[in-house]
Order: C-alpha cells, then structure tokens, then sequence
C-alpha cells in the first residue's frame, strides 16, 4: 500500500504543477491580450465630438473609399482620406505617428472598418487609436458637421 500511496501522490504533484505552469502562462497571455486591447480606445460619435472641441492633438483619418468620403454621409472637416484598401501603403506614410503622443482617430461608415484598420496599426506598433464608434452614419445622425 506504501508504493501505490508514493505513486498516486507523485502522479498528483505532477498534476498540481501541470496545471500550475499552465494557469500561469494562461494568466500571462490574458494580461498581455489586455495591453493590446487597451492601445484602441472604442469611442461613440459624442465622445469623438468632444475630444474634437477640447484637444488639438489627434489626427482624424477617413478608411472609407474616395466615393464614399465624398458620397451621401460626407466626411468630417480635416479627416484624411487614407482608403483601407490602401493601408498598405498609407502605414508608412503615418510612420512618425507611431511614437508620437498623438491620438490616431479612425473614421469609416459604421465603425468596422475603422477597427480593423485600427487593429492593422496597433499590430505595427502605431498607439493612441481611436475607432469611432457609429462611424459617419451615427455622425450624420447627431447633425455634427460634414463637408460633401
């Protein structure tokens, strides 16, 4: 009975350490999963709005395609037209913004492309993303101003 005891009680250390390892690297990738979803700020229309009127510091870049941004919706006074299609290319185009403290406002249609793009330049290292939320749809909605 001494040797099946000594056996069951190595084979549950061995168990208790397994899970131990594991737990702590689960935890580890969850706390790192948690510094990256914390780089893209998800920010509604009023939000957006309101950093608009309190702070200069921020770049607003339009992910629609050009005849969106000059379509129906309108695009915000001083985006920038930097097509998804094209982030490829525009990405190092924006380089210099990536170790600014400057914020990075993502604009589309409905907020999904602009979440994708913002998640594309948040796996190059770029920070200070905000994905407006609603995109130009919720924008024309609350009557915040548009140029067409």
């Amino acid at each position: 009975m001494s040797k099946k005891f000594s056996v069951i009680l190595l084979i549950g250390i061995f168990a208790i350490f397994a899970l131990g390892c594991s737990g702590d690297e689960q935890a580890q990738t969850q706390q790192q999963a948690g510094v990256e979803q914390a780089a893209i700020q998800h920010l509604n229309v009023d939000q957006v709005y309101e950093l608009m009127q309190k702070d200069t510091n921020y770049v607003l870049i339009d992910v629609r395609t050009p005849a969106e941004y000059i379509g129906e919706l309108g695009h915000i006074p001083g985006a920038e037209l930097r097509p998804l299609q094209e982030i490829e290319n525009w990405v190092q185009e924006i380089e210099s913004l990536k170790n600014s403290d400057k914020k990075i406002v993502l604009v589309c249609r409905s907020g999904n492309r602009s979440r994708v793009a913002a998640e594309f330049l948040q796996e190059k290292g770029f920070k200070n993303l905000i994905n407006m939320m609603g995109g130009m749809r919720a924008w024309n909605q609350k009557g915040y101003p548009v140029e067409k």
